[in-house]
């Protein structure tokens, strides 16, 4: 901002054609998240993820998931930062801002939804249930 600032300076008061270079090193400075966004959406759609089957396998000890042909992801429970459990599925979070969504209704029965939840509460330390 303060480039955006002194150009504006330099040409109204001070009648400097040089601070436009300053307006528009502002001007990209203010505008480097956004441009940064766009190349990290165009670049996440050639992964070509969507709709692809993501499988699951969770026990006491780990998580696993994997994309059949494309990569395999292995976590500790330690690794995990909380599970939210929702009336339509549960929220896995391994970083404070990303998470796994595990819809309820592609677990194979009740049982497999009960257990996971007692795994979940009883390895993570942040666990939320939200009715």
């Amino acid at each position: 901002m303060l480039f955006l600032y002194q150009g504006l300076y330099g040409i109204f008061v001070r009648l400097e054609i040089g601070s436009l270079f300053s307006i528009a090193y502002g001007i990209l400075l203010l505008s480097i998240n956004r441009i940064g966004l766009c190349f990290f959406a165009r670049n996440f759609k050639k992964l070509n993820y969507e709709n692809k089957l993501i499988e699951w396998e969770i026990n006491n000890e780990k998580i696993v998931d994997r994309m059949i042909n494309l990569y395999e992801s292995t976590y500790s429970w330690e690794l995990i930062r909380g599970v939210v459990d929702t009336p339509k599925g549960f929220l896995l979070y391994p970083q404070q801002h990303l998470f796994y969504w595990l819809p309820k209704s592609k677990f194979s029965s009740e049982e497999d939804i009960a257990h996971f939840a007692f795994i979940a509460k009883n390895n993570v330390k942040n666990w939320q249930q939200i009715k």
